[in-house]
């Protein structure tokens, strides 16, 4: 038998004539719609909201093709009823699967471009999008007081009544730095409520661009507060006033959060790299420092109980304690206190400060103490962790048995001094940072195996494991969905014909309102299936599927009741 082509021509003509131009009219209205809000929040000026339509209407195809080609399907077949085309062509012999072949293999072929954007070109242009309104964090700053309005970014909210843009080029390393006054800023714990305020009469913002930082991660950038006169209050009610204090926050890179933003195969790569996210890579960085601290702790036990001193440097300085050992651990969270346990010879804790001049000669000062300790810091907020040693000593005196007439019974005892910010040789987070998610998890395994139960330990584990498993299910959540959006192009398109060729007597609108709410439904259960992967497992991607198969097999039925009739 001939193959009809000329019908197949005519018909695929008709067909992809509709869906080109019903796709343009949807994908410049969403594209529209899209720019709106961030040209009204000052995020976008009037030319920029142009280019950002164009740039958005690429990824808006993933939507408007599954209607547009439905839509498109829907028309094309419903005049060939119309006009009797189809029953002329059962007149000469041809079946209802050779009437549907231009539908089928137009669907296979949108399938598969939907399913290569989805894979590749969407991604790199909805990070284009995401750039262009979240890239200029001084615009954005400036707009946004200028209207009255509060700039919320990750962890912080910051509200001014005035704001202007500085000479940032005396700043090393700055992009732009900004005068605010009347300032309020508030910092956010995880759960999003007020962890720290400040209240400030003026605020000098100081933004860094961003880069791969081995201790946070792949940010964004970096963003400094030099307040100049104010108030910091926190959660506890206490205050403090401030005076020219500087502090910075991390601006986490948006690129590096979400797996929407990737590509295929940047998808593939996160099942061996998973910290490539900023979540993950944050909790991984948390897991090294806690980590750190037991390897240094132990270190330091180690030495004193084996050869009776240990080692710390600073700046210029080397401070070797020499003491019976270690014990203790007081504490809350990530600030703990060890005790030094004094030496039996003299029932002290001896301290032996070494520092080099400029000329390179080194000075020696000794101490005896009744009473040191080690207090080990690793910062309050666990996205920037900092390991840091500082030496108390309480109840002690100078020391120097070499000076002339010097009697230790006689020499001024002080209340006490510290040394902050000291580290030991081989600094075991410097190693530690260096690993991978998986190889920290199974070396605090074995760690926890051989010292015993660590509950602060576990906890940071277990939480850097709960995202590790969180991502892998995202990232299978957002494969199904690409796929599922593109399989949805061709159920939708056969679905939309064979309504058409089933209600021969119905108005176009109300054939495609049979194919139109159904498909919305698919696109819903795509949504909330994804997002349910997410969070619950793959046991929810039958949700997924689920109203692309719906579809299916509603077509499949309205295939046996047209080939009936």
């Amino acid at each position: 038998m001939r193959l009809p082509w000329t019908l197949w021509l005519s018909m695929s003509i008709e067909f992809w004539r509709l869906v080109l131009l019903t796709t343009a009219v949807l994908v410049t209205v969403v594209a529209f719609a899209l720019a709106v809000k961030p040209l009204a929040a000052g995020q976008l000026g009037p030319v920029e909201a142009v280019t950002f339509m164009l740039v958005a209407m690429p990824p808006m195809l993933s939507y408007a093709l599954p209607f547009a080609s439905c839509f498109g399907a829907t028309l094309a077949y419903h005049r060939m009823v119309t006009d009797n085309e189809v029953v002329a062509a059962h007149a000469a012999g041809l079946s209802h699967r050779a009437v549907l072949a231009p539908a089928i293999l137009s669907g296979v072929a949108l399938a598969i471009v939907l399913a290569l954007l989805n894979a590749q070109i969407i991604p790199r242009f909805v990070r284009t999008m995401q750039e262009m309104v979240a890239d200029d964090l001084a615009r954005v700053i400036v707009n946004k007081i200028e209207s009255g309005q509060p700039v919320e970014r990750q962890d912080m909210i910051i509200s001014a009544k005035t704001a202007r843009v500085l000479d940032a080029s005396d700043t090393p390393g700055a992009s732009t730095r900004l005068w605010l006054t009347g300032v309020v800023v508030v910092m956010l714990n995880e759960q999003r409520l007020p962890e720290h305020e400040v209240f400030a009469d003026a605020v000098q913002v100081t933004l860094i661009p961003g880069g791969r930082d081995p201790e946070l991660g792949d940010v964004a950038g970096q963003v400094v507060f030099q307040v100049r006169t104010g108030i910091a209050l926190a959660r506890d009610g206490t205050e403090a006033s401030v005076s020219d204090l500087p502090f910075a926050r991390p601006l986490p890179n948006a690129f590096r959060d979400d797996p929407g933003f990737l590509t295929t195969q940047e998808l593939a790569a996160l099942d061996r790299q998973p910290e490539r996210m900023n979540f993950i890579d944050w909790r991984r960085i948390d897991l090294a420092y806690h980590l750190a601290s037991r390897v240094m702790l132990r270190r330091i036990a180690e030495d004193l109980r084996l050869g009776g001193s240990v080692r710390f440097q600073r700046e210029g300085e080397t401070v070797v304690v020499r003491a019976a050992g270690l014990r203790g651990g007081e504490g809350e969270g990530s600030r703990r206190e060890y005790r030094l346990r004094p030496l039996e010879r003299s029932e002290r804790v001896e301290v032996e400060v070494r520092r080099e001049d400029d000329s390179g000669v080194a000075n020696l000062d000794t101490f005896e103490a009744h009473r040191a300790t080690l207090t080990l810091d690793l910062g309050e907020d666990w996205r920037t962790r900092k390991l840091s040693l500082d030496l108390t000593l309480r109840n002690f005196a100078p020391t120097d048995l070499a000076a002339p007439g010097f009697d230790e019974r006689t020499a001024p005892i002080r209340s006490s001094t510290e040394w902050t910010g000291l580290t030991v040789a081989g600094r075991p987070e410097a190693e530690l940072l260096a690993r991978s998610s998986a190889e920290l998890l199974r070396e605090t395994q074995e760690w926890l195996g051989r010292v015993g139960p660590d509950p602060e330990l576990a906890l940071t584990a277990d939480a850097l494991r709960r995202r590790v498993v969180q991502l892998s299910r995202e990232v299978d959540g957002t494969r199904h969905a690409r796929l599922a959006m593109a399989f949805s192009c061709l159920v939708m398109i056969v679905g939309g014909a064979l309504a058409a060729m089933r209600l021969k007597q119905a108005q176009p609108l109300v054939i495609y309102c049979w194919a139109f709410f159904p498909a919305i439904a698919a696109l819903v259960t795509i949504s909330t299936g994804k997002e349910m992967v997410h969070r619950a497992g793959l046991e929810w991607l039958a949700v997924l599927w689920g109203g692309v198969a719906a579809i299916a097999i509603l077509g499949l039925l309205s295939f046996r009741s047209v080939a009936r009739s």
